[in-house]
């Protein structure tokens, strides 16, 4: 399976698009600039700052999102070769059977490997192609642990390595529709936070993810 890319990165001037199928490209793209665009007018002049210091988000992406399939990935901060300021997402599709949210649980390990590749890409100043080849060495994790099945008939998985990610099931119960969800690792500036939206996340939301002022 090969990951997908979407976005915008240091070694081009162009847009970039690799293995994403266009039903994921069409939504994901009103998407982002939808609220690249709303969080400049929400920011004005600081955004920027908050921008380029914004953390690494990982996400999961329930049938119905985007398009039919489930999608998990990251929305890493970038930019073009010519200055023009663009988040480069990775996205894969889940196959059939496995569970959103034991990955979104279970898989620091991945995420953190996604991260790091993604990260030295922009450093390193990487073509899309060298980025696409590090990233076939990333393996997808398998996400079948135990789960139960919840009185609206979806699988869920709780607890795991990272219990903060179990509470997402029950906030999902709030959510109406299809549901996407969102996590970032703590680091030394701020806690680890994860969130539920419907749909994709508003403006607002997004604007949260950039500052880390959720209050």
């Amino acid at each position: 399976m090969n990951y997908g890319i979407y976005g915008k990165l240091p070694a081009h001037g162009d847009f970039l698009v690799r293995n994403l199928p266009q039903t994921f490209i069409d939504v994901w793209d009103e998407w982002l600039q939808c609220v690249v665009a709303g969080s400049r007018n929400i920011l004005a002049d600081d955004w920027l700052d908050f921008y380029l210091t914004s953390s690494v988000w990982r996400f999961g992406l329930d049938s119905g999102v985007v398009d039919q399939q489930r999608w998990a990935g990251i929305l890493v901060p970038s930019v073009d070769s010519v200055g023009r300021y663009f988040p480069l997402s990775i996205a894969v599709p889940l196959a059939q059977g496995e569970n959103l949210y034991a990955l979104m649980a279970d898989g620091d390990g991945w995420f953190a490997e996604l991260q790091q590749v993604a990260i030295s890409g922009l450093h390193e100043q990487l073509t899309v192609d060298d980025l696409c080849g590090k990233l076939n060495h990333v393996a997808i994790p398998s996400c079948t642990r135990h789960c139960f099945i919840s009185a609206s008939g979806s699988q869920v998985s709780v607890g795991g390595a990272n219990p903060e990610f179990g509470s997402l099931h029950s906030m999902t119960q709030l959510v109406p529709g299809s549901v996407s969800l969102w996590g970032m690792s703590a680091n030394e500036n701020t806690p680890s936070v994860s969130f539920v939206a419907s749909g994709l996340p508003s403006p607002e939301e997004y604007t949260h993810m950039l500052t880390g002022q959720w209050s």
